[in-house]
């Protein structure tokens, strides 16, 4: 059996009802899993006992690059949504890896630090309720077909990730697309080919 390294590297991290991506500020993202005694151990009459239950609880944690001069950023988003239970989605990759969806608390975060150098932020927001964990299709996208929106073939592959996951998927038509025609990635952000690559947006 081969090792199987898996890495968290050109995912997704989207937050709120809208999907509003923040996976360009975020250096480390992680769910994680806490265990509490859920009530006491039971003893019967003949000595056998029954031990305590457990609950089960999670996080989405992680660190981001502060961004407080953009009002549309991470922090800003954090401030605006604080103690609000917020839609989100947080995929590790696009090589296979499943994708994590639920709610989380939203909670302002810390602000500033050290002058004249990269401030970064850890954050921690508790699950809401249930935490789904997804595998996809396995299947890639290997083709998109202009539209407003267009789609990805084959039919039931994966999504890509992102405008850098686009790499290597071949435009229909190979031309650049018309006014308004893109593709939708798993970001939710609007795509279109130029002609020569893929860039941002609808096509102009």
């Amino acid at each position: 059996m081969t090792i199987t390294e898996s890495r968290n590297k050109q995912g997704v991290l989207t937050l709120g009802t809208d999907q509003v991506s923040f996976a360009c500020q975020a250096t480390n993202v992680r769910v994680t899993p806490t265990y509490d005694d859920d009530g006491d151990p039971l003893e019967t009459l003949c000595g056998d006992t029954v031990p305590a239950g457990k609950k089960e609880s999670w996080v989405l944690a992680g660190t981001s690059v502060q961004d407080f001069d953009d009002p549309q950023g991470f922090l800003s988003f954090c401030w605006d949504n604080r103690m609000q239970t917020v839609d989100f989605t947080w995929a590790p990759n696009q090589d296979g890896a499943p994708t994590y969806t639920g709610q989380v608390v939203v909670l302002a975060l810390e602000e500033g630090g050290d002058v004249n150098v990269r401030l970064t932020t850890d954050f921690e927001f508790d699950v809401s309720g249930a935490l789904s964990r997804t595998y996809g299709s396995g299947t890639p996208a290997t083709g998109a077909t202009a539209g407003s929106p267009g789609s990805f073939t084959p039919a039931g592959c994966e999504t890509p990730a992102n405008l850098a996951g686009l790499a290597g998927v071949v435009a229909s038509p190979a031309t650049a697309w018309t006014t308004g025609q893109h593709v939708i990635t798993a970001d939710t952000q609007h795509n279109h080919w130029s002609g020569s690559a893929w860039a941002a947006g609808d096509a102009v």
